[in-house]
């Protein structure tokens, strides 16, 4: 008779029980499938500088062990020909269906990375794989309107620290349809300053839309209530494209051309 005692371990860990209770999937056996010839792993093996203190070999072929399993070496001029040959025999897959298949096999280093490269650059899977990323929209300005108060734009040109003032900044906001520009020296680029200045503006009446850049004053949760309250719609512009709100910067043009001559 045995003194058995029984210890719970974690299922993640125990691999050996784990693998032994599985029944084969279509997955593994497409492991079974062969890239290279043992003859050509030798061969090539042996002209190859590596390592051999990190790895054992088996019947003449240089071989890593990943806890139960046993993986082939790969010297460098056959790492390709393992890439091209996974990726041709089963229908062009993904970086990681490639990392599913090569991996448990075969071993080198780097070699996720270098199956996810090799995916990325394959120029059958650019032409034919469908792109899932979504398209990116037409960078457009703002249409045109003849309402005033339909649109208005808010921006700020900096700069207009001299003459012993503390207010360096002038907050610009631009009716679309009429140009009619309203200027609010300031010290700072908040969005209570922001909010301050457009209630001004808002007293003479509430537009319908706002356009205005993507600072951090713009897009903070404070300034978005503040607009919703007002029931404005708040529009923002492309990054790095600053001809969407090309009204509000030729009025900052004007008024900059018109600083520096005035210096």
């Amino acid at each position: 008779m045995f003194d058995y005692e029984v210890k719970y371990l974690k299922g993640a860990a125990n691999v050996e029980a784990d693998m032994l209770l599985r029944h084969p999937t279509a997955q593994y056996i497409q492991h079974s499938v062969h890239l290279l010839e043992l003859d050509e792993i030798k061969t090539h093996q042996n002209l190859d500088n590596l390592d051999n203190s990190k790895y054992k070999k088996i019947n003449d072929v240089l071989v890593l062990k990943k806890k139960i399993l046993f993986k082939i070496v790969v010297p460098f001029s056959l790492r390709r020909i393992v890439l091209q040959n996974a990726h041709e025999k089963f229908g062009h897959p993904g970086t990681q269906k490639m990392i599913n298949l090569i991996t448990p096999q075969y071993y080198w280093p780097h070699i996720n990375q270098d199956i996810s490269v090799f995916v990325k650059h394959c120029d059958v899977c650019q032409l034919n794989k469908k792109k899932r990323q979504k398209r990116f929209g037409l960078l457009q300005t703002v249409p045109p309107t003849d309402r005033p108060f339909e649109y208005l734009s808010i921006d700020t040109v900096g700069g207009f620290n001299y003459y012993n003032s503390t207010k360096k900044y002038l907050h610009l906001v631009t009716d679309h349809a009429t140009r009619y520009v309203w200027a609010f020296p300031s010290k700072s680029e908040t969005t209570e300053t922001y909010a301050n200045c457009l209630k001004q503006v808002f007293q003479i009446q509430v537009p319908t839309k706002l356009l205005s850049d993507r600072s951090g004053a713009f897009t903070s949760s404070k300034f978005k209530r503040f607009l919703r309250n007002c029931n404005v719609k708040h529009l923002l512009t492309s990054s790095h494209h600053p001809q969407t709100n090309g009204k509000c910067e030729r009025v900052n043009q004007s008024i900059v051309t018109k600083k520096l001559s005035h210096e």
